[in-house]
C-alpha cells in the first residue's frame, strides 16, 4: 500500500482521531507519528500520561503494520498482540514515535503469502521535541488473511426436487 494509503488507512480508526496523535509519515518498515501535549493528555505531575506516550508508539506501530500489507483484503485481521513499554523519563509537550520493523518488509510479505498470517516485531524509540529518548515499546504484530472459501464442484451438490 502506498504510504498515503497507509496514513489514511490509520487515520481512520476512531481512537487515532479521537487521541490527537499525528500520522507524521511511512514507508516500507519505518513510521513516525506525534502528539501535542493537552490538558486530556496530562498526568497529575504536568508531564504526559503514561497512557498517552503508549498510544504515541501504538499509532506509529500500527502505520507500520498496516504498511506491510499491499492488498488489503476485508476480512483480513491486523493487530497488535503483545506490547513492552518502558519509560525513561517524563516528557512534557511533544513526544515523538520512530517506529522500525525488526526484519525487512520483503520476510515479512513472503511468510503472508506463503502461510496466509506472519508475525513480526515492531520497536519505537520514544522521542521528545528536541530528539531526546524518553522512552522505548516494542510490539508484537500479527496479520492473518482469511482462510479461502472452499467451493464444491457442481457433481457434488445433490439436487432435491420440492415434493
Amino acid at each position: 500500500m502506498p504510504p498515503s494509503a497507509v496514513i489514511e488507512t490509520v487515520s481512520n480508526v476512531p481512537f487515532v482521531q479521537h487521541s490527537g496523535v499525528e500520522l507524521v509519515a511511512t514507508g516500507p518498515g519505518w513510521a513516525i507519528a506525534a502528539l501535542d501535549q493537552s490538558e486530556r493528555h496530562t498526568s497529575h505531575a504536568g508531564s504526559f500520561q503514561g497512557a498517552a506516550t503508549y498510544a504515541v508508539a501504538e499509532a506509529a506501530a500500527s502505520l507500520v503494520i498496516a504498511g506491510a500489507l499491499e492488498h488489503p483484503e476485508p476480512a483480513m485481521t491486523f493487530a497488535i498482540f503483545n506490547a513492552a513499554v518502558s519509560y525513561e523519563r517524563p516528557v512534557d509537550g511533544r513526544v515523538v514515535a520512530n517506529a522500525t520493523l525488526t526484519e525487512s518488509m520483503d520476510r515479512v510479505r513472503a511468510r503472508l503469502h506463503r502461510d496466509g498470517a506472519a508475525s513480526f516485531a515492531v520497536v519505537v524509540r520514544l522521542s521528545d521535541a528536541d530528539g531526546a529518548d524518553v522512552g522505548r515499546a516494542e510490539f508484537g504484530c500479527r496479520i492473518v488473511f482469511p482462510a479461502p472459501a472452499v467451493s464444491l464442484p457442481a457433481d457434488s451438490v445433490e439436487t432435491v426436487a420440492p415434493a
